[in-house]
């Protein structure tokens, strides 16, 4: 064998050693899972998650994101009060102070609570590397170890109550097999580091409480009875091999076990579905969960259509046809529930506002009592670019209730949430929820927005009409450039009268649109305009007489002949654009604004310039309308009542569609009001770029509050609101 020479085969610089050593020295090595308080940096169980979530390659492509340890107390925390709360006498307050500070003196029956504690069932049925199951481990623990310093029972040794955890209330599911591993592994390291003894008992076997499989796809638990003798059989070994370490015996158990699942009626043996009622059958005679908790994968509705079909039939209560994965967790969560057990994920919050997620609000407010919801905007949580939001319900009648809601736009508030969400939350009755997307608004702003929708006319009678942009279907044959435009004109004078200006979305600014020096042909269909080859008797002898009438406009659209007979909004012959009974109103006056934007930015048009599809505008000469719709005011109050994409206060887009505009409320305003605000917005308008918009822009900002009638305090709530998220007021 030819000899080998380590010294010849990889080069490592020396700087790369200076950066593995650096990485070393800022930890300690051991094998103490940390708590959410502990200051002290270790290479711990909680860090092999971090590893596994940085190098495992496909994890993030399965939309799945490693949660941070302050997150994971939390959710861990709020749910367990929430089932406690149910499950004893306790009263709230004392078990506030019994999870959140570990203070038992004032429990009145710890007996009780205990009992509870060692009781519970809780489950992520997308346990990843085990972040929840680690974190109840803990909240778990550290509750008995308040019981025990207070009262003296529970088992003394710390060993004995993890235990005691890991065997009787932890469950995790998930695909990732490797992932799977690395959450046992954890369980175990957490638990032989408490260990005594000289000689160490063997490890819990972990099989049938850290499972492989998929937890979507498979039925639903009620699917299957109970009474099926061999689901007793299979819970029976399941439970002796929990207790079992000669691997001889351990074989045979799983053996047994095997046998048992393709006997079962209904058992898909060759599928990775998992079937919650067998393997979990001890969960589920006693009803279901206690709690489900867990961050469910983000995966986004193109990349699921292998499987869309199977969820449509799981879960059609949440089902829509563009919903991301994460939706059908929250179903199949809700069904892994016993009664008045608790849900609580973090997640994409997305179904907040997007109309996919309008079955799964529903469901929500009519299914579930909702306690906790916090939006975090576009905050970053996972060090990715998906925004997120924690949902905490409970399986119970919701009887119209109120839940906590907070929203969080610092990063800063992520390290501290249980403070945090305790400083900045409050109160929202689920019947302030509209159906078409949920806004978390404070009280007082929603009374605000009560008495402001009282004031004055709504938009929609107040105007004439809401119009949309003109619809091409072939841009690049009925857009063109200023050279374009004035080649076409000097073949031929007649191609002036088709020729018009065009606003696109982006060339719109607040007050006044931005030249593009783009032009329209527009070529209304016979069936809104009589032209001379309207009543032609065949489209041969149409298409003749407009090639006479307009010959170079002809010659530029017979370039495109292709793509503008294959479209399908045209007008009665393929050169004209589709059928529209508002063209005259382009030529008008009028205020033109887009379809989606972060604010609304109405222009106001005297050019008579087209707006495509992307451009919704007002025929008007008002000019104290524009600034109404242009002023603070109307920006707050569409922040929180128009349908968005996202947040609306962190760039989320509004959508100003009619059915949202024609209900703004527009105050009555004197002869006098109206020559004064229209007198500052042709200040602006005459030049949008001056150094003084802004002076006025803050004098129209000031009227327009008098107009509604504000009072100090409530102009105050609305400044903080743009202050709260880091926008200029």
């Amino acid at each position: 064998m030819q000899e080998y020479d380590a010294r010849n085969d990889v080069h490592i610089p020396n700087g790369k050693f200076a950066e593995i050593l650096a990485l070393f020295e800022r930890y300690n090595f051991t094998v103490t899972e940390s708590t959410p308080l502990d200051i002290e940096v270790a290479v711990d169980p909680e860090m092999l998650g971090k590893v596994f979530e940085e190098l495992v390659t496909g994890r993030h492509d399965s939309g799945s994101y490693y949660t941070p340890r302050p997150v994971v107390s939390f959710m861990c925390r709020e749910s367990l009060k929430i089932r406690l709360q149910n499950k004893t006498d306790e009263v709230l307050e004392t078990l506030q102070a019994f999870i959140d500070d570990g203070d038992a003196t004032e429990i009145r029956n710890p007996e009780k609570v205990l009992q509870v504690l060692q009781t519970l069932r809780i489950c992520d049925p997308a346990c990843g590397s085990g972040a929840y199951l680690l974190g109840m481990m803990s909240e778990l623990l550290r509750l008995r170890d308040a019981l025990f310093k207070s009262n003296q029972i529970d088992s003394p040794a710390t060993y004995q109550r993890k235990l005691d955890i890991i065997q009787k209330n932890l469950y995790g599911v998930d695909k990732d097999e490797f992932a799977v591993n690395i959450a046992m592994l954890r369980l175990w390291l957490s638990l032989a580091v408490d260990y005594e003894d000289e000689v160490p008992e063997p490890l819990p076997n972990l099989d049938y409480k850290v499972a492989m499989g998929d937890s979507l796809t498979g039925p639903a638990p009620e699917h299957l009875s109970l009474a099926n003798p061999l689901i007793q059989e299979i819970q029976e070994y399941q439970a002796e091999y929990l207790v079992t370490h000669v691997d001889t015996e351990r074989q045979q158990l799983r053996e047994v076990i095997a046998e048992l699942r393709e006997n079962l009626q209904g058992w898909q043996a060759d599928t990775d579905e998992f079937v919650w009622q067998v393997e979990f059958a001890e969960v589920f005679q006693e009803g279901g969960f206690d709690i489900v908790i867990g961050n469910p994968p983000y995966v986004r509705q193109e990349l699921i259509s292998p499987i869309r079909r199977v969820l449509q039939q799981l879960f059609p209560e949440v089902y829509a046809g563009t919903a991301d994965l994460y939706v059908y967790f929250y179903n199949r969560g809700a069904e892994l529930l016993r009664t008045s057990g608790v849900l609580i994920y973090i997640s994409s919050n997305k179904f907040l506002r997007a109309a996919y997620g309008g079955r799964l609000r529903e469901f929500f407010r009519d299914r579930m009592c909702l306690h906790i919801l916090i939006d975090f905007g576009s905050v970053s949580v996972f060090g990715a670019s998906v925004n997120t939001c924690i949902v905490l319900v409970e399986n119970s009648d919701p009887n119209g209730n109120t839940f906590s809601t907070a929203t969080f736009r610092n990063e800063a508030d992520i390290l501290r949430l249980s403070d945090a969400f305790q400083e900045r939350s409050f109160s929202i009755h689920t019947h302030d929820l509209s159906p078409s997307g949920w806004t978390l608004t404070s009280p007082e702003a929603l009374r605000l927005l009560e008495r402001l929708e009282n004031i004055g006319t709504p938009l929609g009678e107040y105007v004439d009409g809401f119009y949309r942009g003109v619809v091409t279907g072939c841009n690049d044959a009925f857009i063109i450039d200023a050279d374009t435009r004035e080649y076409l004109i000097d073949e031929d004078a007649g191609s002036n009268e088709l020729i018009k200006p065009v606003l696109r979305g982006r060339h719109l600014r607040k007050w006044k649109e931005t030249s593009a020096n783009e032009y329209l042909i527009t070529i209304a269909s016979s069936m809104n305009r009589e032209w001379p080859w309207s009543d032609a008797r065949n489209d041969a002898e149409a298409e003749r007489i407009f090639a006479e009438t307009y010959p170079v406009i002809y010659q530029h659209l017979s370039d495109y002949y292709e793509r503008l007979i294959a479209r399908d909004d045209q007008g009665k012959f393929y050169w004209e654009l589709r059928s529209c009974t508002y063209y005259a109103e382009f030529e008008q006056p009028k205020v033109v604004y887009r379809n989606m934007a972060t604010s609304l930015c109405a222009s106001y048009d005297l050019t008579g310039a087209f707006g495509l599809d992307t451009t919704f505008f007002i025929p008007t000469d008002d000019l104290s309308l524009i600034a109404i719709l242009n002023s603070q005011l109307f920006d707050w109050y569409a922040r929180h009542k128009f349908q968005s994409l996202n947040d609306p206060w962190a760039g989320g887009g509004l959508r100003f569609f009619s059915q949202y505009m024609e209900k703004v409320p527009i105050a009555d305003r004197s002869a006098e009001q109206r020559v004064e605000l229209s007198s500052l917005v042709e200040r602006i308008h005459a030049d949008p770029e001056s150094d003084g918009v802004r002076e006025i822009e803050r004098e129209i900002d000031e009227m327009v509050y008098q107009l509604y009638g504000l009072t100090d305090a409530e102009i105050e709530l609305i400044k903080q609101t743009y202050r709260d998220a880091g926008m200029e007021v």
